[in-house]
């Protein structure tokens, strides 16, 4: 692929210009992007006393099925027991 000539009569300040133009537009994106981190940040604190609600909620939940969890190990523990007494009774 060719790149075409440069047409400006001064090269030098077509290439400044492009370069020139490019800066700025970088800099509007920084604004830009600054503006949309700020937003952020603004809805996360609106938005924090909710989440950690939630977070407060789920930790409990989790903490219930760990119980669960545990009460049906044990369950199963006991049933185990029981039958296996009841075949030795039935022998």
């Amino acid at each position: 692929m060719q790149v075409p000539a440069c047409t400006h009569p001064r090269p030098f300040l077509a290439a400044k210009f492009s370069l020139t133009n490019f800066c700025l537009s970088l800099l509007q994106a920084e604004n830009v992007f600054s503006a949309v981190e700020y937003k952020l940040y603004d809805i996360y604190d609106s938005q924090q006393p909710l989440v950690n609600e939630r977070l407060q909620h789920l930790n409990a939940v989790l903490d219930r099925i760990a119980t669960l969890e545990d009460e049906i190990t044990e369950f199963k523990q006991s049933l185990t027991c029981l039958y296996q007494d009841t075949l030795q009774k039935t022998s």
